[in-house]
């Protein structure tokens, strides 16, 4: 019985090692990034509610 858990964990241990050498991400050493922000912001469009509060400690107040 014993010996059968000791194998099993065996094969585990050795399962997982062998995954984690495998599964690594391709990462590029460098990004350019190019592109143009607007400066303004449009909203369109309302939504019926209310507001409230969420508690006395948070400054921001969130739709009900």
């Amino acid at each position: 019985m014993i010996r059968r858990l000791a194998i099993a964990a065996s094969l585990t241990i050795l399962g997982a090692i062998g995954f984690a050498s495998e599964a690594s991400a391709q990462v590029s050493p460098t990004i350019d990034f190019n592109g143009t922000v607007a400066s303004t912001c449009t909203f369109t469009g309302a939504t019926a509610g209310t507001l409230r509060q969420r508690s006395a400690t948070t400054p921001y107040l969130e739709a009900k």
